[in-house]
């Protein structure tokens, strides 16, 4: 695939394709044009508005004829310049099984190749496979059954429908395919016990943020090799990935795990609620490191369900998060993610706030977080007002803030990380540099804590890598 793609760069089809999206939008302005002329020129009398109809009738007329017979020449092209990909990636790899197992996979899986994006029309030419579905008049892609036979002539039709069987109970898997070529780790990364430290300074945590270094990816690739091989199945299976999520907000107590999943049946059926408590059972020798990397596995597959059915999920998700009565910073952390995750399924097209708040104007909102950060991360009261202290001082220097940890912290956090998440990148680096002495004053934390940070990163949009230390 990269050999592909790297072919449009060296015969300048990337070049070809930015032109062809400027001259289709150019042909489009037209039309646009045209049409807003006919909507804001209802109210000119019929006399003087004649010449402006027909000069804003004409201007849609030519923009839209041009736009149809723009997109007959794109795709025309489009589809030549991808058998000269394909072809040119096989010179490039000296052999066919590569570039034609990628086409299979696509051919195999149910979702295909196709883009869930409302402009996908405009990008369609760029992406490797038919992204829209269009008739094979304004394809961008050749068949694919057509460009599989020009790499493997012996593959029939009726393997296409071997392949969607056989991927459909078990999906390919791209880690073990790397895992079987050597490009990633091989799975025997050692987890650190939960009593173990690790040495962390508040400076360095905030370099971490979206910068992750070469080691941070082979750490990230040996804990997701070193995942169970069920959950890592269950996880990219589209009957699983949704039972896995919720057998992870399980509670350990037998009677309170019964009411989860009785709600869980009442919602979405007893089928859900059957395969979150078999998956539950695999979940005792999980790592607390491997939770996230887990659930973030299940993302992809959660955020193609129906609307109805993410909403119901939503619901569920509630309903397990507090059916001890009791709600564990962990647990809040996780639930936050998935939420996020599925709004942002269900609305695309909504966009975050824009940076626009200053820090000194959230002092509450930061005020309760770190509280919350800082009774976490220390046992004793009087290490945990320390810990606040200095967390403030880091932020807000010279000045003096009362410790009091929210008592419904829940909706404290709710409401502080949904307003600090808009802050600008600069006083988002130094409040991320105060969560860690609030949590660490002493500069260690335990691998428990130090997930919790990394996961209330998350919440802010500031990933970080999955081991703090370097």
């Amino acid at each position: 695939v990269i050999a592909h793609e790297f072919s449009h760069i060296l015969n300048g089809d990337m070049r070809l394709n930015i032109r062809l999206m400027g001259l289709l939008f150019g042909i489009l302005v037209l039309a646009i044009i045209g049409r807003r002329v006919l909507i804001h020129g209802r109210g000119v009398r019929s006399k003087d508005g004649a010449p402006v109809f027909m000069i804003a009738l004409a201007l849609m007329v030519l923009g839209y004829a041009g736009v149809f017979f723009g997109r007959l020449i794109k795709a025309g092209v489009s589809r030549q310049r991808e058998y000269l990909a394909d072809a040119s990636a096989v010179q490039f790899t000296r052999q066919t099984s590569g570039i034609a197992g990628a086409l299979k996979k696509i051919a195999g899986i149910q979702e295909g190749s196709k883009l869930q994006a409302a402009d996908g029309e405009e990008v369609s030419h760029m992406l490797f496979g038919d992204g829209v579905g269009y008739s094979s008049l304004f394809a961008t892609h050749p068949p694919l059954l057509a460009r599989i036979q020009a790499l493997d002539p012996g593959f029939k039709p009726d393997d296409v429908t071997s392949l969607r069987q056989q991927f459909a109970a078990a999906p390919p898997s791209g880690l073990d395919e790397d895992l079987a070529m050597g490009f990633a780790a091989d799975g025997r990364t050692s987890m650190p016990h939960l009593g173990d430290e690790v040495s962390i300074a508040a400076e360095r945590v905030a370099d971490q943020v979206a910068e992750p270094a070469v080691d941070d990816f082979q750490r990230a690739g040996g804990i997701v090799a070193a995942l169970p091989a069920p959950l890592r199945r269950a996880a990219e299976s589209r009957e699983q990935a949704m039972p896995l999520v919720m057998s992870l907000l399980l509670d350990g107590d037998d009677g309170i795990r019964e009411r989860q999943l009785a709600a869980i049946a009442a919602e979405l059926g007893p089928r859900e609620s059957e395969r979150t408590a078999a998956l539950f059972g695999d979940l005792p020798g999980l790592h607390p490191m491997q939770r996230m990397p887990l659930a973030a596995l299940a993302f992809p597959r959660l955020r193609r369900e129906p609307r109805p059915t993410l909403l119901r999920f939503i619901s569920v998700i509630e309903t397990l998060v507090h059916a001890d009565g009791e709600v564990q910073p962990f647990e809040y952390c996780l639930s936050k993610l998935l939420q996020a995750q599925v709004w942002e399924a269900l609305d695309p097209a909504r966009r975050r706030p824009r940076g626009s708040h200053r820090l000194h104007a959230l002092r509450d909102q930061a005020a309760a977080l770190l509280s919350v950060l800082a009774k976490v991360g220390h046992s004793d009261d009087m290490q945990a007002q320390r810990a606040f202290a200095a967390a403030w001082e880091h932020l807000f220097p010279g000045s003096a803030e009362r410790y009091a940890p929210p008592a419904d912290w829940r909706h404290a956090l709710d409401e502080a990380l949904l307003r600090l998440d808009r802050l600008l990148p600069s006083p988002k680096q130094l409040l991320i540099e105060s969560m860690t002495v609030a949590i660490s004053q002493d500069g260690r934390v335990s691998v428990a804590e130090a997930e919790l940070l990394r996961t209330t990163c998350a919440c802010l949009h500031c990933p970080l890598p999955p081991m703090l230390e370097r």
